[in-house]
């Protein structure tokens, strides 16, 4: 699935539309059960407006992910391509950090 998201997804930027649930294609990414770091990068790649909010608490990709609990491998990709997203605040002040706190993700994943 990766190379065929890629493939769509470097076609046109009006790909990264909200569906009518308003969820992105990279917000949906982030909510599957595993998502792919390789899905989730390829997104990342041809997004136009990686800081957009998610609908989830108005915070951003980094903060969906924590919530999520995804893979460190997804999340340090997130870091990777946009360190600043570390730093964004959600509506309700929370960092990222802050939220893989209170969902309490482990250190060793």
């Amino acid at each position: 699935p990766g190379d065929v998201i890629t493939s769509i997804a470097s076609l046109d930027k009006k790909m990264f539309i909200r569906d009518k649930q308003f969820n992105t294609p990279l917000e949906l990414a982030l909510r599957c059960q595993f998502p792919s770091s390789q899905t989730v990068q390829a997104l990342l790649s041809h997004c136009p407006q990686p800081y957009a909010e998610t609908k989830h608490t108005g915070g951003s990709p980094l903060h969906l992910a924590c919530y999520m609990d995804c893979p460190i491998d997804v999340i340090t990709g997130i870091l990777a391509t946009f360190p600043d997203l570390a730093l964004v605040q959600d509506a309700m002040g929370n960092t990222p950090i802050h939220i893989a706190c209170s969902v309490c993700l482990s250190v060793d994943k």
